[in-house]
């Protein structure tokens, strides 16, 4: 019996082995590199291998569902030996985030996370594939002063979540400026005590200064109770556009057009089939009695044609008022939606241009334009991109960034009204099932 059992367990061991895999390639300073092959994102890159460089420090890890195998660099070679043949992995490496260095820092060259320069993704990879999988890595300056703030509210990421804020410790920066408070959260515009919430992260950190000692999440004054607090790792479910539309399509009707639409019971429920725009010429503007859900399959664009310091989208408070967007593309907020003003102070009412509940499957994104001084851009409601939030607004010109020491470009503001008056047939319960030591029986 004994002979059997060991049998088995070298079969299976055997059987183990024989369907690993191995990723195995080379880290170059390339900052010409291109991604080659499908969709420019599946296939390895292509670049010069003159500049094999030491990964000291880099961590690199492949990844499928319910599998995570890290490598180690052996010189400027690494190695991840993976548990199955699969060909659906994905091969990451991770460099040294806050950099050491923020002007001379280490960045992907070549498939990069599209909202994180610090990560090298690589998707859709068969560790039975012999050929070498590289990475390119350039050396780039990672010192830009822009920042945002968040008043109200709390700050969810699966990857890092970076705002320098320009504190106390430079001297002349923020406190000498009126409304200027160096946190990354501040209190709502009512400023009701302790009203600033966290920071979560799933798999990044968070960076408020330079120094990733110095943390500037909150103000004394604003979080007395959790002064600098840090609030890391959460794993939200992801309520997507289909979650969301297999709730409520028996509901929707088609959006009539671009103008915003009068329901007739609440929730109005639309759908648009395509892109939406909404501008100055078609602002969608709510009263405090009206809740609409819509529905895009395709992306949001959000505009302002004469660049007249409009408010684009908004909702009345004092009632149940609600507005929702649920995109299956992405949300763009376009260069010209803001204020000029930097100093425009986003406690006063009826500051903020875009007001709502913004779910993109895609990405959210603030566009902003090169070489210029962008647009102060004030939202309100709660803002969702499951592939991430690009904020490119920035207040500095070439040569010049005091401007940024001054005040946040991007400022979202939490409106508990919308999670109040959030529709029922929009809610869900979502529970957690642990298995617990059971009871000695008396």
């Amino acid at each position: 019996m004994l002979i059997i059992i060991l049998f088995l367990v070298l079969f299976l061991s055997s059987s183990s082995i024989a369907s690993a895999g191995i990723f195995s390639g080379q880290l170059y300073e390339d900052s010409e590199a291109t991604p080659i092959g499908f969709d420019e994102s599946d296939n390895p890159c292509e670049g010069d291998q003159d500049f094999p460089i030491s990964g000291a420090g880099f961590r690199v890890k492949s990844t499928r569902i319910g599998e995570t195998d890290y490598g180690f660099f052996m010189g400027a070679t690494y190695n991840i030996t993976t548990g199955t043949s699969s060909p659906d992995y994905t091969v990451t490496i991770d460099l040294p985030y806050p950099p050491p260095d923020p002007d001379n820092a280490w960045q992907c060259a070549c498939n990069a996370n599209p909202l994180d320069p610090y990560q090298c993704v690589y998707t859709n990879q068969d560790p039975t594939d012999l050929s070498s999988l590289n990475f390119y890595i350039k050396r780039a300056s990672a010192n830009n002063n822009a920042w945002w703030q968040i008043l109200g509210g709390n700050i969810f990421s699966k990857q890092n979540i970076q705002s320098l804020v320009p504190s106390s410790e430079l001297p002349g920066y923020c406190e000498s400026t009126p409304e200027c408070v160096p946190a990354l959260i501040d209190t709502n515009p009512s400023f009701t005590t302790e009203s600033p919430g966290f920071a979560f992260t799933q798999d990044g950190s968070v960076l408020t200064f330079q120094d990733p000692d110095s943390l500037f999440l909150h103000t004394s004054e604003s979080r007395t109770n959790a002064l600098q607090a840090l609030a890391i790792s959460t794993d939200l479910p992801e309520e997507k556009y289909s979650f969301f539309y297999k709730k409520m399509s028996d509901l929707a009707v088609s959006l009539p057009s671009s103008q915003k639409p009068v329901p007739a019971e609440n929730p109005g429920i639309y759908i648009q089939d395509g892109d939406l725009t909404i501008n100055d010429l078609n602002p969608w503007n709510l009263t405090n009695t009206e809740q609409i859900i819509v529905f895009i399959n395709g992306n949001l664009y959000i505009s302002d044609t004469s660049a007249s310091e409009q408010r684009i989208i908004t909702v009345d408070q004092g009632g149940e008022g609600f507005l929702s967007f649920i995109v299956s593309g992405d949300i763009i907020v376009s260069e010209n939606v803001g204020y000029s003003d930097i100093h425009t102070d986003p406690h006063m009412p009826d500051t903020a241009l875009v007001e709502g509940v913004f779910i993109a499957d895609g990405k959210i994104q603030i566009s902003g334009v090169e070489d210029a001084q962008d647009l102060k851009f004030i939202g309100a409601g709660t803002f969702v991109g499951w592939e991430g939030i690009q904020l490119d607004r920035s207040f500095s010109i070439p040569s010049d960034n005091s401007l940024n020491n001054q005040s946040p470009s991007e400022i979202f503001i939490f409106r508990p009204d919308f999670l109040v008056n959030t529709p029922k047939k929009m809610k869900s319960a979502h529970f957690y099932l642990r298995e617990l030591n059971p009871k000695k029986l008396q």
